[in-house]
């Protein structure tokens, strides 16, 4: 997740809490994907850990 000049934008601090939480208690998270080809595909994972590093949110799973 790339998210520029972040700071003080809801939805994204939204959707940072609702990470930490689902990380915390250790719950899956589904969403849909979509590559590079256009092709959706729906996935499941596990959070680790959320990573800020120039910029840009990483989740670890």
């Amino acid at each position: 997740m790339s998210f520029y000049a972040w700071e003080g934008r809801s939805e994204i601090l939204e959707t940072l809490k609702t990470f930490q939480e689902y990380i915390s208690r250790k719950r899956l998270v589904s969403y849909e994907n979509t590559d590079k080809y256009g092709a959706v595909m729906d996935r499941i994972i596990e959070p680790y850990e959320l990573h800020f590093s120039e910029s840009s949110w990483y989740l670890r799973t």
